[in-house]
């Protein structure tokens, strides 16, 4: 017994010592400082790519429900099959693609799926690779579209006018094009197109010079302005632009805009009217004629290799003249007289009431905020006390008792 004893003793002390060795072996996670730092840090970027997924996401929900504005656009600058390729390639891989790819990598880290392998963003980055490579192409495509410019100019017949004054302005009697909210925003007159539908683009880049004129009559020519591939497009474009001029004895009617449709495409036409003006007269330009907007689109190279447009507004160009304002030609050129249509018109509205005006008189000949003077009141003599009843018998009586106790 006493050696069945000793060896149970051996083989339990054998066996809590092997035990012991295979817990010590077992490593233990370490629960530091820089676990902590990384789990936060790791939250941190998953928090941030949610935001970033949520904003696409809206984004992209918002660009389908407003592409009902900008779709008319495409018709009017892209054409044929090869840019209609590279614009849907844009849009497919470029903008949509990197916001799908974005929201299935945040799936899959909320699940906790297993990664497979590195094959799905392999494809998601060459898919996007080629979108990007789109995007230059098609920039490229529509830039050469603006490569030259050209124009047909006109000569168009004036009368002098009787007083030897003018008025231009635009004509009202015609119909009259509304500034649209384009893509949800009031641009107020301000917006790059000045009406967009599917089937036709209203623009009115026109911009008017005033110049001094070589003999003693009045001369005004019309220029149609128009960019394109090459100087034989540009000047076919120009030539279809439709901008009708009439003249009423001493008025000069112009129209509000013109109007170009998608077989034309959009090639930044413009309009530019020289009015020549003798010298001595005296020409009114019209309020409305501040609606029109020019500007420009130029393309350059640098040393011949990209592409640059640059895009000058109207802000840049300071005309002679300012709208609502009347001018004299003189020797030295154009001076501004002392009417003002604005400005009267403002003044007019600011002006003070003067106190000789009726609008100030009661029926009984008084100013409305001053009262009149009696001979009493003129005198310093103090008023009778019957007379002060009738307004405050209290305020009477204590007036007529200081006046004996004085």
């Amino acid at each position: 017994m006493k050696q069945k004893a000793e060896q149970f003793g051996n083989e339990v002390r054998d066996q809590s010592g092997s035990l012991r060795k295979d817990i010590s072996s077992v490593p233990i996670p370490r629960q530091g400082i820089g676990h902590a730092i990384g789990v936060l840090f790791k939250a941190f970027f998953l928090f941030i790519s949610v935001i970033i997924t949520f904003a696409l996401v809206t984004a992209l929900i918002g660009l389908i429900f407003t592409g009902a504005g900008v779709l008319p656009l495409k018709n009017f600058f892209i054409h044929g099959f090869w840019q209609n390729i590279l614009a849907w390639s844009v849009l497919l891989l470029f903008l949509v693609l990197p916001v799908i790819g974005l929201l299935t990598w945040l799936i899959r880290r909320i699940i906790g799926a297993r990664r497979g392998g590195n094959y799905l963003g392999y494809i998601f980055g060459s898919l996007w690779v080629i979108g990007l490579i789109s995007l230059f192409a098609l920039a490229a495509s529509i830039s050469s579209n603006f490569r030259t410019r050209a124009g047909v100019s006109e000569d168009i017949r004036l009368t002098a006018p009787a007083g030897g004054r003018m008025i231009v302005k635009m004509d009202d009697s015609k119909p009259v094009y509304f500034d649209s909210d384009w893509m949800g925003i009031n641009w107020h007159n301000n917006g790059p197109f000045f009406d967009l539908t599917e089937d036709s683009l209203t623009m009115n880049t026109v911009r008017i010079n005033l110049i001094k004129s070589n003999d003693s009559s009045w001369h005004l020519h019309r220029e149609k302005l128009s960019r394109g591939s090459s100087n034989a497009e540009a000047s076919s474009l120009a030539s279809q632009i439709e901008f009708p001029i009439e003249q009423r004895d001493s008025l000069l009617l112009l129209a509000h805009g013109f109007s170009i449709s998608p077989k034309q495409q959009f090639r930044n036409q413009q309009v530019l009217l020289v009015l020549e003006i003798p010298v001595g007269k005296k020409i009114l330009m019209s309020p409305n004629l501040d609606d029109y907007h020019w500007f420009d689109i130029n393309r350059k190279r640098w040393n011949n290799r990209g592409m640059d447009v640059e895009w000058n507004v109207s802000g840049d160009y300071e005309s002679s003249w300012d709208a609502g304002s009347e001018y004299i030609m003189t020797e030295n050129g154009l001076e501004r007289t002392h009417k003002n249509m604005l400005k009267n018109q403002d003044e007019d509205e600011d002006r003070p009431v003067r106190p000789d005006s009726s609008e100030n008189k009661n029926p009984n000949g008084e100013y409305r905020y001053h009262k009149s003077k009696t001979a009493a009141a003129a005198a310093n003599i103090p008023v009778p006390a019957a007379i002060m009843e009738k307004h405050d018998p209290e305020f009477s009586t204590i007036l007529v008792l200081l006046t004996q106790l004085g």
